[in-house]
């Protein structure tokens, strides 16, 4: 900008935004994306110690979809506290809340690319602890592994227990 050229600023009014809540119990909804509305707001609101599974599931290559989350505040796809890792149909997010209070989690189901219509669905859950991942997913019995559990709800009191077929604990 040159001296004297305005800053680009403009005032406007407040923009309307809908989020649509999903239960505390957890939920699921069901929307499409858009070139014209690309994006879709939800919130959830995890009760203290509680853990949060999000998933969505896109059911068209029309568009690359994207989750977002913001605890207390709504994202962006520039501000955010966690996003789903990559984009594609099948999108996981597993968070926790470790306050002492109830945490409102908004969450931003983002299309980019969109030809068409992008249908979706979002689901949330909540519980203690989930497991998202396990690597590596496969392993010899021949020399020791060390395996790695990603996911949400795990604290220092977290253990693990390995069960064979017949019910006996596998020692870890």
């Amino acid at each position: 900008e040159g001296l004297g050229e305005a800053d680009n600023l403009a005032a406007s009014a407040p923009l309307a935004l809908t989020v649509r809540t999903i239960p505390s119990t957890g939920g699921s909804f069901s929307g499409a994306l858009t070139p014209g509305a690309r994006s879709a707001y939800y919130a959830i609101t995890v009760a203290a110690g509680q853990s949060l599974l999000l998933n969505l599931a896109g059911h068209s290559t029309n568009g690359v979809p994207a989750l977002y989350v913001g605890a207390g505040a709504v994202p962006t796809t520039q501000q955010f506290d966690q996003r789903a890792p990559g984009s594609g149909l099948n999108l996981q997010a597993a968070l926790s809340n470790p306050s002492a209070n109830d945490q409102t989690y908004y969450v931003l189901v983002f299309g980019d690319q969109i030809n068409g219509s992008l249908p979706f669905d979002v689901s949330g859950q909540v519980g203690p602890l989930f497991i998202t991942g396990l690597t590596p997913a496969r392993l010899g019995n021949l020399y020791p592994a060390t395996l790695t559990l990603t996911g949400a709800g795990f604290d220092a009191t977290t253990t693990v227990d390995f069960i064979r077929t017949n019910g006996a604990v596998f020692p870890s």
